[in-house]
Formats: C-alpha cells, structure tokens, sequence
C-alpha cells in the first residue's frame, strides 16, 4: 500500500494528546510534517536517503532466487522406457516428475493431466514399475546407493550481521522501486496518489454534485462516467484512510508493521489510484453476481409456491438474498471480524464516554472489548428474517465453547499420552541394557523366543546411533554451508568491514555416515497392505498364543 505524499492537515496538527486519548481505537502521534515549501516527494525522499545501500548485485541475487526455473532441478535428458505396449518419452517423463512434486504420487487423475499424452492406467503402471524396481534395488543389489539427506539441496541460515546488510539492501531495492513507480504514475495520470486532501476533496465533490444533482461533475467529456469517477464517488475514501490509518495499519508503535516505524517523516497512509478502480471493479462484479443469484433463486422460489388460487407478488426478499450469499460461499455478516480486530492488529482501546469513575486514558482488555463488541443488540439484522443472523451468532458461540472444552480435553490426552509415551521409552531403554549386559550369562538358556526381542533391541539401537552420526554429521556440514554462504554474499555486496571467511579456516566435516538400507515395507508403502476382517486378525493371534504356550 502507498502512503502519504502530502503534510497534514491543520486540524491533525493543531490536534493535542489528550484529544488523541478520545478515541475508539487510539493512534500514536504521527511524526512533524515537512516543510509545505519542500517539493520532494515521499518516495524519492526514501529512495535519497537509501541510495548508498543499493547493489546490482543484489538485484541479480533476487532474480536468481525467486525467477528459478523448474528445470533447474532435472539435470541432463531422461532416456525412454518402454512398459508393454506403451513407451515414456523423455518429455513425458520430465512432465510427470514435474506433476509429481506439486501433486503427489495419489492424485492420478492430476497427473495424467499435467502429462496429457498418458492415460490414469499408463500412469498408474509407471508409478508401481518404479516402486518395483525401487524395492528389488534395496533387496538385491548389494550398494543400493540410497540419497542421503548430506546430498538434498537445503535453506542456507545466514547471521545476524549478514541479515542485517542484506536487510539493507532489500530496503534499497524496494525505494528504487517505488520511487520508479511513483515517477511513471504520475506522468501516466495527474492523480495518481490519493492521500487525506485529496480525499476530503474527492468527498466534498460528491456530495455537492449528490446535493444538486448534478451529474456533469461526475462525467466525462464525452457525456459517459469515466470508471475514476465513479469509483471515487461510490466509496468514502477520508473514510477509508482513517480505517488504514486506525485500524488496518495500527499496529501499536512497538510492532515493526506498524505504519508510523515504515513511513517517513510526516508521511501518513494513503491510496494509489489504481487501488481504488480496483477495488471497485471487484465490488461491482461480486454485486452482479449477487443480483443475477438473488434474482434466479426468487425465481425459483416463485415457482415452487405458484398455484392456481395463489400468485405470490415477484419480489425479491431477503431470505432469496441470504440464500445467494450461501451459495456463493460469503458470510452474511462480518461480525466476528470486527469483534476479534482490536486483539489481531494489537489495538489500543479507550472508553470515551466521559463517564463518572472511568479513566478514559485507560486501555481496556481485550476481553472487554470483545463480550461489549459480542452483544445481541448491537447486530444490525433485518426485521423481516430476525434468526438468519442471531443463529449463526449462536453457532458461533456454540463451537468456540466446544473448541475450548476440545482443547482443554486433548490437552489431557496429550500429558497422559506423553506421560505414558515416557515410561514406555524408559522400560524399553532399560531392557535393552540388562540384554546388552547379561546376555553373554543367559545366552544358553534363553529360548528362541527370548533372543527376538534382543535382536529387535539391538537393532533399533544401531539404528539410533546412526540417525545420531547423520544428524551430528548435517549439522557440521550446515555450518560450513553458513560460513561459506556468508562470505560469497559479503564478496558480493562489497561488504569490505565485514571479516571474511577463508576456505581453509573451515571445519573438517569428517567421514559421511552411512545410509541405511530400506526394508521392503519403506519402498512399498501401504499400496500392498492386505485388508483383514476383525475375524481373521483375531485368529491369526489365538494360533500364536497357543503357540507360545
């Protein structure tokens, strides 16, 4: 969103604190307004002062990341793969491996799709050719060379200091930036910019041409309403400013959102007139819409309740309107965006009502606020359909108690399982260790069934002090990734006061863990899972209970 380019209005300035304190929603002080005789723009302010932080460099580095290609990913040209009858292409397949990272590997009618030449079976049997050979790789080939997490491209965290200079030039490059489409604006339309005089301006032509109808101020030269004109007259736009300036945008001095800690000196929210056209086209297509399903549904209405005796007056009523905002999926109200606004944004509310025993310099809860927001009477139902809002209101009320009480409830089943999960964890930790420990004394009286769970223990161990190796291993290696990430963008910014880093300072990451083999049940999945009645799992598990006795 743009803002301000113009000083503020007397009655803001000539404005005290206390006065400030009145309000509904209160803001902070904006800062001191510019000199008047000052010509300078807001942006090409901002752009002077942030000139000395902008680099090409950084400019390429910002294409480079968020302009990546997909093929990126895919290196060097896929060979053909004949299954049966049907034959993949390398185009083909380059175009599935494509559909398979935004779709997944269940969403086969997606797939074909995307690919477009293949059917959902041809897919589908390419889908399970890979899965077995992937499976015959793991169970026959003696180095099945898995991908190992070391060989996955990963986000690079950089420090603090870099962040900063790279925060820098970020603010640099979005100045030029602005400052470029500010200056093509205004060439392109006079008006380009709609701040709190324009608007007021704006206003009080409204409602002088509405006061003495006429329309010659609202029109154009050739006798037809220009869309400028009839979006700034259909909306209030002083009051949409001090919605943005209140509300939208006020998000308490101490958060870094907040308008006053991004605007410069004497600067106040404002619109692009592009904002406000755009706006109003959407408003006027919704309103279509809404018109063409209130209107079909009437109708509608009208027919089902049609007899010989009884001709209902062709009307539309509000319950055909109520009826049109559920089928398009909007709410027919916006009362629980407004109740829980003042806590989203961080809002500041008094009470200015000037009342004995009241401190109006103040802040009330949140809370507070919203039970005086939640009340019945404040909602601006029609008397015609007075349950088509106080249901939902109802409703509302309703779940967010259920959500509590659910809350509150898998809370407790959360401890007791994460309690529960602790004991297993403990008692299986123990038995692990008086196997290690004894095993060698009590290996030629155990049974067979006594060394299964010593070889799963075992086991599972082993592999726990792999997954140990390959995390220690990852973490060393991100933080010679670091290092060297950091000095390649400092090099590149011309960040001379900051302490390079040279290749041979950097840690030894040592040997690389090996990667496990994968059993058969990783590389299948649930895809060959055998469905059992609860009949025959039951006597499968008696026939082992009366083996093991």
């Amino acid at each position: 969103m743009d803002l301000d380019d113009s000083p503020d209005e007397q009655d803001d300035r000539d404005r005290s604190p206390e006065e400030n304190e009145h309000a509904h929603a209160v803001e902070a002080n904006p800062k001191a307004s510019p000199d008047k005789a000052s010509s300078v723009s807001f942006p090409q302010r901002k752009w002077n002062r942030l000139r000395k932080h902008y680099h090409d460099h950084y400019l390429t580095l910002f294409k480079d990341t968020f302009e990546a290609d997909e093929d990126d990913y895919f290196h060097g040209d896929l060979p053909p793969t004949q299954l049966g009858a049907t034959v993949w292409q390398p185009g083909e397949k380059t175009k599935l491996y494509h559909a398979l990272c935004r779709k997944g590997r269940h969403d086969l009618p997606a797939l074909a799709g995307a690919v477009k030449s293949k059917s959902v079976v041809e897919i589908k049997a390419y889908l399970d050719n890979l899965r077995e050979l992937e499976a015959d790789r793991q169970r026959f080939e003696a180095q099945p060379k898995n991908v190992a997490h070391a060989e996955i491209p990963a986000a690079i965290e950089v420090g603090p200091d870099c962040e900063a200079i790279l925060g820098r030039a970020a603010d640099a490059l979005l100045a030029f930036q602005e400052q470029y489409d500010a200056a093509a604006a205004k060439q392109a339309n006079g008006m380009w910019l709609i701040d709190n005089e324009v608007a007021a301006e704006l206003d009080r032509r409204v409602d002088d041409a509405e006061v003495s109808c006429n329309e010659h101020d609202l029109e154009s030269d050739d006798g037809a309403p220009s869309i400028t004109k009839r979006a700034c007259s259909l909306f209030h736009l002083s009051a949409c400013l001090e919605l943005s300036e209140r509300l939208f945008m006020n998000r308490g001095p101490d958060s870094p959102d907040s308008w006053q800690n991004i605007a410069e000196e004497g600067e106040r929210p404002s619109m692009a007139l592009d904002c406000v056209t755009l706006l109003y086209d959407i408003i006027v297509n919704f309103l279509r819409r809404l018109v063409q399903s209130s209107i079909f549904l009437a109708q509608s209405r009208l027919r089902a309740s049609m007899t010989k005796n009884y001709r209902p007056s062709r009307s539309v009523k509000f319950e055909d309107i109520a009826a049109a905002l559920d089928v398009l999926g909007v709410k027919r109200n916006a009362e629980s965006y407004w109740v829980g606004l003042a806590r989203r944004n961080g809002l500041r509310i008094v009470d200015d009502a000037h009342r004995r025993g009241v401190d109006s310099r103040a802040a009330l809860p949140y809370r507070e606020v919203e039970e005086s927001l939640s009340q019945s009477g404040r909602s601006r139902s029609v008397s015609a359909a007075p349950g088509a809002f106080s249901g939902e209101t109802e409703t509302t009320s309703d779940s967010s108690q259920c959500m509590e009480s659910g809350d509150n409830s898998e809370d407790n089943t959360d401890e007791e399982g994460d309690v529960q999960a602790a004991e297993d964890d403990v008692s299986h930790e123990q038995e692990a260790d008086e196997d290690l420990t004894h095993g060698t004394q009590t290996e030629d009286i155990v049974s067979e069934a006594g060394r299964r769970p010593k070889v799963w223990v075992s086991r599972h161990k082993r592999l726990r002090l792999l997954e140990d190796q390959q995390d220690e291993y990852l973490e060393r290696m991100d933080k010679a990734a670091r290092r060297q990430e950091e000095s390649r963008l400092l090099s590149l910014l011309d960040a001379e006061d900051q302490k390079k880093i040279k290749d041979e300072e950097l840690d030894d990451l040592g040997v690389r863990p090996p990667q496990p083999r994968k059993s058969v049940e990783d590389c299948l999945g649930w895809s060959l899972v055998n469905f059992e009645a609860e009949w025959e799992s039951l006597a499968k598990r008696r026939k082992l209970d009366t083996a093991a006795e």
